[in-house]
């Protein structure tokens, strides 16, 4: 049944705790076979950046998980702010407002300038402080060293999403072309596939990864059909944060049959104590994903029909492990499991009728015991939602217990809802 069927892979958002997750998903889906089947990649913002680097240096896993925790330990946010460019920048700041106070000699002035400039900063932060870029600084130093677009492998095929601020929808880059499908229709009625080969990666994963607010767009100028098509590009998680859309979507060269979706995203608190305009925002957006997030899983996932998505593998960062046994029982209770994988688990009419009885059957059906031998306390997994999603280093402790987390969901959900692909 699994022959011929094309193997997608979808790896959140998240900053370096996505990363770190989405380590452990890679080492377990290597660990069962299933690594070297996966025929797409789609990336999202913190999963471009393990995504990326895994598809470079596929060839030896070993050094490539050993390599990736380095990195991982490193505070790429603090290195930009130290780095000449950044330092420079504050420093002639600084400088602007001694002068001031020398020319002027007036404490009072001083300080009404002072206020102008802090306006002024904020108007332009974006021209004064190019954050993207000098996160993409450190992204080609440390991470991908020179490599373009080009330089990433037939197999898998990666795709690093952002979105784009000028159409509203995923700029996606490939080693192919990049592309946003919408400029094919109007008002710009385009070819909507762009050369971007000899484009580096850093730039690449730094559009995917530049959260609103804190890191400035990148702007694009293509030249098609006689116009000047310009695309302005932020973190892919404002359109889909969970990378599901390029690998349930009609492209032909993306779309596949069976998706394995490894999701770090940040899980809805519902709990709020903002004071102030920033946390209120910060709020609303935390809303707005997990709207988008709500109507993307309708449309791509729940919604498809069986001949089109044959099998789906979902974890959340936020799940323990009972619960993955209880979703499928309530799946076959409300008839949206896959009929294949009914006769797979030989569901009996008493199973369905008695839910101790199915996850028991489920349990020794994949050897549950055997894999949550190095999965977390549900202590630590609330512990573990609590990292922050930014790109500050992370401790050996948190990245061991990301990689172990991720990678008994990864066995359980592979093993419950994709049982061929590791058969």
């Amino acid at each position: 049944m699994f022959k011929g069927k094309k193997i997608g892979l979808a790896l959140s958002g998240g900053g370096f705790r996505a990363a770190a997750f989405h380590l452990g998903t890679l080492k377990k889906l290597n660990e069962l076979g299933v690594l070297k089947n996966i025929d797409v990649i789609s990336t999202i913002s913190g999963g471009s950046v393990v995504g990326a680097y895994y598809v470079l240096n596929q060839s030896n896993f070993d050094s490539f998980v050993e390599n990736f925790q380095s990195i991982l330990k490193k505070n790429l946010v603090l290195r930009a702010c130290i780095s000449f460019s950044f330092i420079i920048r504050v420093i002639f700041l600084l400088a602007t407002i001694f002068i001031f106070h020398n020319f002027i000699n007036s404490y009072s002035w001083t300080i009404v300038y002072s206020l102008l400039l802090l306006i002024f900063t904020g108007c332009f932060l974006y021209i004064i402080f190019p954050t993207t870029k000098l996160i993409r600084q450190q992204y080609e130093s440390l991470i991908y060293k020179g490599k373009k677009l080009k330089d990433f492998p037939d197999q898998p095929k990666l795709v690093v999403n952002s979105t784009n601020l000028e159409t509203g929808t995923l700029f996606s880059f490939t080693k192919e072309y990049s592309f946003d499908s919408s400029y094919k229709y109007p008002p710009f009625n385009v070819n909507p596939d762009f050369d971007t080969k000899d484009l580096s990666i850093a730039t690449a994963v730094s559009c995917s990864t530049a959260v609103p607010y804190f890191f400035s767009p990148t702007v694009f100028r293509f030249y098609k059909d006689g116009k000047q098509i310009r695309s302005k590009l932020v973190d892919g998680g404002v359109y889909d944060n969970q990378g599901i859309y390029r690998i349930t979507s009609e492209n032909p060269n993306y779309k596949t049959d069976i998706v394995i979706i490894s999701d770090a995203s940040s899980p809805f608190v519902k709990k709020y104590f903002g004071i102030n305009p920033l946390p209120v925002l910060g709020r609303i957006m935390s809303i707005m994903m997990k709207r988008i997030k709500s109507v993307q899983f309708l449309q791509s996932i729940y919604e498809d029909k069986e001949d089109e998505l044959w099998e789906i593998g979902y974890f959340s960062l936020d799940w323990n492990y009972e619960n993955c046994f209880l979703g499928f029982y309530n799946a076959v209770r409300k008839h949206n499991l896959r009929q294949h994988l009914m006769e797979f688990f030989k569901i009996t009419n008493e199973m369905k009728e008695k839910k101790e009885l199915m996850i028991d059957h489920l349990k020794k059906s994949i050897g549950y015991e055997k894999i949550i031998e190095n999965g977390l306390s549900n202590e630590e997994i609330e512990f573990i939602k609590k990292i922050g999603t930014s790109l500050s280093s992370l401790s050996q402790d948190e990245i061991n217990l990301l990689i172990n987390h991720a990678a008994t969901l990864t066995e359980i959900q592979v093993k419950l809802y994709c049982p061929f692909i590791n058969s």
